[in-house]
């Protein structure tokens, strides 16, 4: 049995206890560096080359097998960055993603891009001066980010809404939370940096480190619930955010031990108490001592390795 005890929640009371069950070794050969991995939509997602002029867009089933792969590009674009949670997938087997793109004569722009689920349609609007930093797509279909407004490198819109959602042909329907509402303690860091955007059934959630809240919307109409986020205290590190079918939220965190050894713990939110509790992880294994959420199937979260291994964290009896 793995289980490391958090350092950061006192002596509340613990939560829940989950099993890692079915873990299996993604299919995935490495051609170019580590690709960026994430579980939505009902698959998982892995973008290799995420600084190139094609990514490569992939996704494995539950069993770790290669569901589909194809390349992304932008007509005249000769680079495009996506970096880590700017790509995700609808129930429905669409994509989108978000990032800069770079012309021929280096200028860069801000896009979202949806991509059809068979493939054949592509849609890229520019978000600029607007830049996301995390994308998720919700049960709806509808496409939500996390950004921020800058020009020539400046923020010059300090009120800015840092969340904003789109429909699959780039229309703005909504925006929400001004920048001013999410700062903490004098921080002049954007609270967009560092935060995690999922999607479930009928919500979308989020959790900004830097704003110490988490954050959920409702889906029609559009309802804004708000939480203390979930505490780190130095060396620790919000590594994956889960929200599940029936409302669960899971986060996962790193951190290195006094030997330097890296280990993983997971919190999950008691909505009643509005407070994080510790949950035990029971494993059978001792050879997969750190992993970190990936994201929920259904009601169930599931957690990942940097070693390509994928497992359901399910609910021990």
């Amino acid at each position: 049995m793995i289980f490391v005890g958090f350092f950061c929640f006192g002596q509340q009371a613990r939560g829940e206890t989950l099993s890692l069950v079915d873990v299996r070794e993604v299919a995935y050969t490495v051609t170019e560096g580590s690709p960026l991995l994430r579980w939505s939509g009902g698959a998982l997602l892995a973008v290799e080359g995420a600084r190139s002029g094609a990514p490569v867009l992939q996704t494995f089933d539950k069993a770790g097998q290669l569901v589909s792969r194809f390349n992304f590009t932008i007509s005249h674009s000769r680079h495009i960055t996506v970096l880590d949670g700017m790509f995700a997938r609808g129930g429905d087997g669409s994509f989108a993603l978000s990032g800069l793109a770079y012309s021929n004569d280096s200028k860069g722009g801000a896009f979202v891009a949806w991509i059809s689920p068979d493939r054949q349609q592509q849609r890229v609007f520019r978000t600029a001066p607007y830049a996301t930093r995390k994308i998720a797509v919700a049960s709806d279909g509808t496409i939500w980010t996390i950004g921020r407004e800058l020009t020539d490198g400046e923020e010059l819109n300090p009120g800015h809404d840092v969340v904003r959602r789109f429909d699959a042909e780039g229309n703005l329907l909504g925006s929400y939370l001004p920048k001013p509402s999410l700062m903490r303690d004098g921080s002049r860091q954007h609270p967009a940096l560092l935060a995690w955007l999922v999607s479930a059934r009928g919500r979308v959630g989020l959790h900004s480190p830097l704003s110490r809240e988490y954050i959920e919307f409702s889906l029609d109409p559009v309802v804004v619930s708000r939480f203390p986020g979930l505490p780190l205290e130095p060396g620790g590190r919000l590594s994956g955010l889960a929200l599940c079918d029936d409302g669960g939220v899971y986060a996962s965190i790193d951190r290195r031990d006094k030997s330097g050894v890296k280990r993983w713990e997971v919190a999950s939110l008691d909505r009643s108490a509005r407070a994080w509790k510790p949950v035990e992880i029971r494993s059978g294994s001792s050879a997969l001592p750190w992993m970190a959420l990936a994201g929920c199937e259904g009601d169930t979260p599931m957690a990942l390795t940097p070693q390509f291994h994928i497992g359901s964290l399910v609910r021990a009896r």
